[in-house]
């Protein structure tokens, strides 16, 4: 399991990076995780700007927390994220008891064997719901997708650390 110092250091220091070195470091995770990029593309490409940005950017930080937490982290195949996105669905339509169900009730309903990586795609979902925040607020539909594409991602990415 990573760390909460090692997630959050993580967070911190691509928050950091120049704009030079954030288009050099996405090209290199384009290049080695092609299907997570694409898979993570076509999820969001009906949501807003704002929220297909934000995708974008978790996306590469959380799998820049798995690279420095176990130092390789192997390429993670289609047939991999479709079989793990299935399994989530199902999953969190087990969990989804009523139409006012809430991404905040759920998560804590649905397990993960990375819990601060987890906590860190939450709490970056909802930065934008915080009056001082400058992150962009995502609608409830936004919100629920990438919950939904982020226990994704996170479960391969875990499966897939070496």
């Amino acid at each position: 399991m990573l760390s909460e110092d090692l997630v959050t250091e993580t967070w911190q220091e691509v928050a950091q990076y120049s704009e030079a070195r954030a288009r050099k470091e996405m090209a290199r995770f384009g290049k080695y995780q092609p299907s997570l990029l694409a898979f993570v593309a076509a999820m969001v490409e009906d949501l807003s700007e704002d929220a297909q940005e934000m995708a974008i950017y978790i996306l590469f930080v959380v799998h820049r927390m798995f690279e420095k937490g176990f130092g390789k982290v192997r390429q993670v195949s289609q047939q991999m994220i479709e079989e793990q996105h299935e399994a989530n669905v199902d999953l969190l339509e087990e969990h989804v008891e009523s139409d006012d169900a809430t991404l905040g009730g759920v998560a804590a309903e649905v397990s993960s064997d990375q819990p601060h990586v987890f906590r860190y795609v939450l709490e970056a979902l909802m930065e934008g719901d915080e009056e001082d925040s400058d992150a962009p607020a995502l609608s409830e539909e936004e919100s629920g997708t990438l919950f939904l594409v982020f226990k994704t991602v996170v479960d391969v990415l875990d499966r897939s650390a070496a």
